[in-house]
C-alpha cells in the first residue's frame, strides 16, 4: 500500500483541524492532541460525540505524562467504538518522527475511508469546557455537520454499522 508523502500528509492534517494550532511537524503529533481532535470530530459526525469527548482531552498538554493521558483516551474510545488498531501510546510519546508517521499514516488511511470529508470545528477551546452549552458551537458544529453529509460518501462509518447491527439483533 502506497501511502502519501509527509508533506501531504501534514497539509491533510492541517485541513481537517484548520482553525487549531498548525501541525509544523509530525513530531508534533506525540501530544495526541491533533489525533483526539480528528476523531472527536469523526464521531461527533456520526452522531456519537459521547465516545471521546475532548472534555477527557488536555488540549494544551505540558508534560509526557500528559501526552500519555491523551493518547491514552484515544485508544480507549478506539476500544468503545470497536476499532481493532491499538494506539502505540508508548512509541508515540517518545516524539520520533517514524512511530508518528505510520500512526499518521494509518489514521489518514482510516479517516479518508470513513469520514472523507470530515473538519474539526473550529471551537475546540470552547468544547473542551464540560459544563458549555452546545448551542455555543451548534452553527460551526452544523456547518461541519451539514458540509459533511453533502459531501459524504455512501459507506457508514465502523461505529454507525457496529450500532446499526446491534440495533437490528435486539
Amino acid at each position: 500500500m502506497s501511502y502519501p508523502q509527509k508533506s501531504e500528509l501534514l497539509a491533510w492534517l492541517n485541513t481537517v483541524l484548520a482553525g487549531g494550532p498548525r501541525v509544523a511537524r509530525v513530531e508534533q503529533l506525540c501530544d495526541g492532541v491533533a489525533y483526539c481532535r480528528i476523531f472527536n470530530a469523526c464521531w461527533e459526525y456520526d452522531g456519537h460525540s459521547t465516545i471521546m469527548p475532548l472534555s477527557r482531552v488536555i488540549l494544551v498538554p505540558r508534560s509526557q505524562a500528559d501526552w500519555r493521558k491523551n493518547l491514552q483516551v484515544l485508544d480507549d474510545a478506539f476500544q468503545h467504538a470497536g476499532i481493532e488498531q491499538v494506539v502505540p501510546v508508548d512509541d508515540l510519546v517518545q516524539g520520533r518522527m517514524q512511530h508518528n508517521l505510520r500512526f499518521l499514516q494509518w489514521v489518514h488511511s482510516y479517516v479518508t475511508m470513513f469520514y472523507p470529508s470530515v473538519r474539526a470545528p473550529n471551537d475546540a477551546g470552547v468544547r473542551r469546557e464540560p459544563t458549555a452549552r452546545v448551542h455555543s458551537s451548534a452553527g460551526v458544529v452544523a456547518g461541519v455537520i451539514d458540509a459533511a453529509l453533502s459531501d459524504r460518501r455512501g459507506s457508514e462509518s465502523p461505529v454507525a454499522q457496529q450500532q446499526h447491527q446491534q440495533h437490528q439483533q435486539h
